[in-house]
């Protein structure tokens, strides 16, 4: 596969939203991965997007049911998807 790092980047100077996904259980592109190269951006809201705890996103009404954790900043998103593998 060719490395679409510095697309993502061009993407997002252009003010373009950027949505990364992973699922949990992918053992093709694990999230480690995707968030070695997600911490590679040459984008100015890299500090604080990487500084930003992962946030719960709940599948049903119950917050018992956490589906996935995600973090977002301006125009760029990374969501982990649980109990999901290779999209």
């Amino acid at each position: 596969m060719k490395p679409v790092v510095d697309i993502v980047e061009k993407l997002l100077l252009a003010g373009v939203n950027v949505t990364v996904y992973n699922g949990q259980l992918d053992l093709i592109v694990d999230t480690f991965g995707q968030e070695m190269w997600v911490n590679k951006l040459k984008w100015p809201g890299l500090s604080v997007f990487s500084s930003l705890r992962w946030k719960p996103m709940y599948g049903s009404s119950s917050l018992r049911d956490i589906a996935a954790f995600y973090k977002q900043y301006q125009n760029f998103a990374f969501y982990w998807v649980l109990k999901a593998g290779h999209m």
